[in-house]
C-alpha cells in the first residue's frame, strides 16, 4: 500500500524551481543536442516572434553551460545537420559502432535534405561489481511504501566486500564531533546524507543524496556536489559501520517530454532562416537498483530527438 505518486516534471534545465509534491528530473541530453544545433546555426538560436513561453525555453537552452564534454565520448552520439542520406547514415553508423544499437529510436529513417535536425543519444552503463542487497521488506519513504535496495552487515566476508563499493561523503563524523553537536545538528546528521556508489567504471561517479531542497533543482544539486570530497577516502566514517545500514528507493523512470512550445516556430539564424521547428522530443529511460544504473539491457539511456522542420 502506498500513497498516490507525485507528478514528475521533466525539467528543461537545472534552474527550475522546486514545487511541493512534484518530482523534478533533468538529463543532459537535450542540452547536448541543442549545443550541436547552435553550432550548425552559427550561434544562439533566435526565434521569430516567439511568445514568452517559447522564448524562455530557448533562452534556457542557449544559456546552458552543459555540452558533450560532461559525458564520456564513447557513450554519446550527438550531431546536427541537414537530413541528407549521408548525414543519417553517418549518425546511424556511429550509434551502431559506439552504442551497439542497429535501430536507434527517434532517428528519422528517410532523408529530407531540405530540413535541419539535431540529435543526441547518450547511453551509459553504471553497474556495480558486486550487486548490493535487495530488501525483502518495503521502505517507508516520503509518505509511501516503496521497493528499495542497499547495504547492511549480513555475512561478515560478503558485507565487507560490499562496503568497499560505498563511500560516505556526508556526514563524516567522529565521536568527538558528535560530542560537540547541538541537538539540531545531531538531527540533521541523520536526516541528510550524500553517498557515492562505486561502479565498474572508475571514471564515473554515481551519487545518491537525501538533502533539504534548495530553491531550484540546480541549487539542490550544487549543495550535494559541495559536500563531495570534503574528507579523505580513508576517513574513519567514510564507510558505514557494522551497526549502520543504507536503504535507497529503487528508481525506475521512463518519461518523455515533448517541447510543444517550439513546434512551428521559425528560426531567424541565417544558416537556418525560413526553417521551422517540427517535433522536439526528449525521452529518458533510467533505472537504479541493486545492480546499478540500468535500462532494459542494463543501460541507462537518454534520447533527445531533433528540432526538424
Amino acid at each position: 500500500m502506498s500513497s498516490a505518486p507525485c507528478p514528475t516534471l521533466f525539467a528543461v534545465d537545472l534552474e527550475v524551481e522546486h514545487v511541493n509534491k512534484q518530482n523534478l528530473v533533468w538529463s543532459a541530453g537535450m542540452a547536448i543536442a541543442w549545443k550541436e544545433l547552435m553550432s550548425l546555426a552559427g550561434g544562439p538560436i533566435v526565434l521569430a516572434g516567439a511568445d514568452d513561453i517559447a522564448a524562455s525555453v530557448v533562452r534556457a537552452l542557449n544559456g546552458s553551460p552543459v555540452d558533450r564534454s560532461i559525458v564520456d565520448e564513447a557513450c554519446c552520439v550527438a550531431r546536427a545537420g541537414f537530413q541528407t542520406a549521408d548525414f543519417l547514415r553517418e549518425v546511424r553508423d556511429e550509434i551502431a559502432r559506439k552504442l551497439a544499437d542497429p535501430s536507434p529510436r527517434l532517428l528519422p529513417s528517410t532523408p529530407a535534405p531540405e530540413l535541419f535536425m539535431a540529435y543526441a543519444y547518450v547511453q551509459q552503463r553504471m553497474a556495480f561489481e558486486l550487486p548490493l542487497y535487495r530488501t525483502s521488506w518495503p521502505l517507508y519513504f516520503r509518505g509511501g511504501f516503496v521497493e528499495s535496495f542497499g547495504l547492511w552487515w549480513r555475512d561478515p566476508v560478503e558485507s565487507a566486500a560490499l562496503v568497499r563499493q560505498l563511500r560516505v561523503h556526508h556526514p563524516c563524523y567522529t565521536e568527538a564531533d558528535i560530542e560537540r553537536m547541538s541537538d539540531a545538528e545531531y538531527d540533521v546528521m541523520y536526516d541528510e546524507f550524500v553517498v557515492e556508489l562505486f561502479t565498474t567504471r572508475p571514471s564515473d561517479r554515481l551519487i545518491v543524496a537525501m538533502l533539504n531542497r534548495g530553491p531550484t533543482l540546480g541549487a539542490t544539486v550544487a549543495r550535494a556536489m559541495s559536500l563531495l570530497d570534503r574528507h579523505p577516502a580513508d576517513h574513519p566514517h567514510a564507510q558505514i559501520g557494522t551497526k549502520e545500514k543504507l536503504e535507497v528507493p529503487i528508481i525506475d523512470l521512463d518519461i518523455t517530454r515533448r517541447y510543444d512550445e517550439l513546434f512551428g516556430r521559425s528560426v531567424e539564424n541565417p544558416p537556418l532562416r525560413a526553417q521551422q521547428f517540427g517535433e522536439v522530443v526528449e525521452h529518458l529511460r533510467f533505472r537504479l537498483d541493486e545492480g546499478g544504473g540500468t535500462a532494459g539491457d542494463r543501460i541507462a539511456r537518454a534520447w533527445p530527438l531533433y528540432p526538424a522542420s
